[in-house]
């Protein structure tokens, strides 16, 4: 008698969903990588881009531009006769000597400042930290408004004083030099900022290196120091350089009584005449 042994029917495994497609990881990270920077720069355009196309828009045309005036615009030079006229080329000659004077008194306060905080041991030095970075609470028109009521001729205070133990005119603010001078103490904070940082990051031991070998502290200075600083200090005074030249309220406070003439208070006074000169001012 023979015995049959059955095996029980396989049972097959449920179907399973197919798979999602495998995307590509390297497409995954270059969209992480450039959709920030596409954000900025899509960011950067519409607020600096925009306007900025708007003013070349009206430097190039005969109507300024605005909701409904650009189908009547038409394609011109005209506007830029404005620049070979005296007030514009006295003004761009004013506005280059109070940057350049600006920046010069902006290097030598904030640099001073910078390396007696960063690399000596002077008493106070976080006083001199704040001192350093103080003009930049104050708003450039407080700042010009506070010196106009100093360095008046006829009433500033500091003339008041000096009229009074007999010195006639001690300061006059309304000047080309108190444009400079009130220029150059507001903005050397910047400098102070950025020549400070590259002292304080500066490997000392190379100053200790030159001192055990004899080298006297004004080849120091001028072999160490001063050319691992040199790319802050240069870098301030571009700075500096700009931020003066643009400026409005310190220009507009001192510069206009002193009948000293800058781009901004040109371009505003353009802007402010009658009929408005908005294409000659852009």
């Amino acid at each position: 008698m023979t015995t049959t042994m059955t095996r029980p029917a396989a049972t097959l495994p449920p179907p399973q969903p197919p798979l999602p497609p495998k995307r590509n990881p390297s497409a995954v990270k270059t969209v992480k990588r450039v959709l920030p920077s596409g954000l900025q720069l899509i960011i950067l355009a519409v607020l600096v881009l925009l306007p900025v196309g708007f003013v070349l828009l009206a430097a190039f045309t005969t109507t300024s531009p605005g909701p409904g005036s650009l189908g009547d615009a038409s394609f011109t030079f005209n506007n830029f006769r404005v620049l070979l006229t005296s007030s514009a080329l006295s003004a761009m000659l004013n506005s280059t000597l109070v940057g350049l004077g600006a920046s010069i008194v902006a290097l030598f306060i904030g640099s001073g400042m910078a390396f007696l905080a960063a690399r000596t041991n002077v008493p106070g030095r976080k006083l001199i930290y704040f001192f350093g970075i103080a003009p930049l609470f104050l708003p450039a028109l407080v700042g010009a408004l506070a010196w106009a009521q100093l360095g008046s001729p006829a009433s500033g205070y500091i003339n008041v004083v000096a009229r009074a133990v007999g010195i006639d005119e001690l300061v006059n603010i309304y000047s080309f030099g108190g444009l400079i001078f009130v220029l150059g103490i507001y903005y050397a904070p910047y400098t102070f900022l950025m020549v400070h940082s590259a002292l304080s990051l500066m490997n000392p031991d190379l100053e200790d290196a030159a001192s055990l070998h004899g080298a006297p502290l004004s080849k120091m200075l001028r072999t160490i120091t001063f050319p691992l600083v040199m790319p802050a200090i240069v870098g301030s005074g571009i700075l500096v350089f700009a931020l003066t030249v643009e400026n409005f309220p310190v220009a507009q406070v001192i510069g206009v009584p002193g009948q000293v003439d800058t781009l901004p208070t040109l371009i505003y006074r353009l802007m402010n005449a009658s009929p408005s000169r908005q294409n000659a001012a852009a």
